[in-house]
């Protein structure tokens, strides 16, 4: 009974614990992000790239998103040597 209180009280203090910290992370987060977008806009950037290494893109215009003709290539190439 003694275990079964104590894994209780300690399960809510983590569940309080990760609850808080995730609203402080969506807070931080989705301020960074208003000011992210505020400055693209103003700059006009076409992209944003990561300065870490092993860090990608972190914004590139909708526009400039090439995945739908190299998918569609790439299936063309598929389908040639499937044929073969």
């Amino acid at each position: 009974c003694v275990a079964i209180y104590i894994y209780t009280y300690v399960y809510i203090h983590i569940c309080i614990y990760i609850y808080t910290h995730i609203h402080i992370y969506i807070y931080i987060y989705t301020t960074i992000y208003i000011v992210y977008q505020h400055v693209l806009r103003i700059n006009n950037y076409t992209y944003v790239l990561s300065y870490t290494r092993g860090g990608g893109i972190w914004y590139a215009d909708h526009g400039l998103d090439i995945t739908t003709d190299v998918v569609k290539i790439l299936n063309e190439r598929y389908k040639s040597t499937k044929a073969e």
